[in-house]
């Protein structure tokens, strides 16, 4: 079964995004069918409370040799992995079960290259992101 791109971007505007199908006429072509592709599907926001992200400290920045991550864990499942400017998974700092209350880690970075990074926190159903700079 095969269906014009269109008619698949129509149906996540209307169905899924909520947009108009006029709007979706003026942007695309008159002539599209939505496609029902997910069935009984209802849209809606998220039925649990997320705490408040994850605040975090790198020292110093810009960097060269190390960095220190400062920041106010909640207890329990941490996972910190370092990305670089593209998005790209660059290293996975720590896993495991951190207890509650302000941790502070010392990162070598000495062997990275020269650019823009993004140290990303994940602590339960929390999660904080920091860009820093290695020189």
């Amino acid at each position: 079964m095969q269906f014009d791109f269109r008619s698949v971007y129509a149906t996540m505007l209307v169905n899924w995004l909520g947009a108009s199908e006029e709007d979706v006429r003026q942007v695309l072509f008159n002539d599209f069918t939505l496609i029902p592709f997910v069935k009984d599907c209802a849209t809606g926001t998220a039925t649990y409370q997320t705490d408040q992200p994850i605040t975090a400290i790198i020292s110093p920045n810009p960097a060269s040799e190390n960095i220190q991550i400062e920041w106010e864990s909640a207890g329990g499942d941490t996972r910190i992995t370092i990305m670089n400017a593209t998005g790209a998974l660059v290293e996975t700092v720590t896993e495991k079960n951190i207890f509650a209350g302000t941790q502070k880690m010392n990162k070598y970075i000495g062997h990275y290259a020269p650019g823009s990074y993004f140290v990303y926190i994940t602590d339960g159903k929390r999660s904080g992101t920091v860009k820093w700079v290695k020189i």
